[in-house]
């Protein structure tokens, strides 16, 4: 008798099929096994979405706080309003200020700046300005 037909066999010698779970599943087995595929089907169509979902790189808005800016310590200090436009959060943020009349310009770092989020950061130059006198720029940043 080869081994295929010793499967097909039972305890008794009556036939039974390979493919019948002895005993039959229970409500609870079954259950079990409904949770289970639709759990594993979620999470792919999740993961699928996810995956399509267009993401948009950060961009940076600033705003020039001019009812703001003041003089200290012989020094212009100007409040600017940092905007992060874009869908991810950036970490080290460096942004820099340039004086359009000269060469002079400023650099201030932001450590964690999230999707949407705004955050005031000072500037200070030796010169009285105004907001048409500003360049902004964001050096470098890091995408978690």
């Amino acid at each position: 008798m080869s081994p295929s037909e010793e499967l097909k066999k039972g305890g008794n010698g009556a036939e039974r099929s390979i493919y019948q779970q002895d005993p039959p599943p229970t409500l609870v087995s079954w259950s079990i096994r409904l949770t289970s595929i639709l759990l594993v089907a979620t999470l792919l169509i999740y993961f699928i979405w996810s995956m399509l979902q267009p993401v948009e790189r950060p961009s940076f808005d600033f705003a020039v706080q001019n009812d703001q800016i003041e003089q200290r310590n012989g020094n212009w200090v100007v409040p600017v309003s940092v905007t992060n436009r874009g869908d991810v959060s950036v970490l080290n943020l460096a942004i820099e200020a340039t004086l359009k009349t000269s060469t002079e310009s400023r650099e201030t770092n932001i450590r964690l700046l999230g999707p949407g989020e705004s955050i005031s950061v000072e500037f200070t130059f030796s010169e009285q300005l105004s907001e048409a006198d500003l360049k902004y720029e964001a050096i470098s940043y890091i995408l978690p």
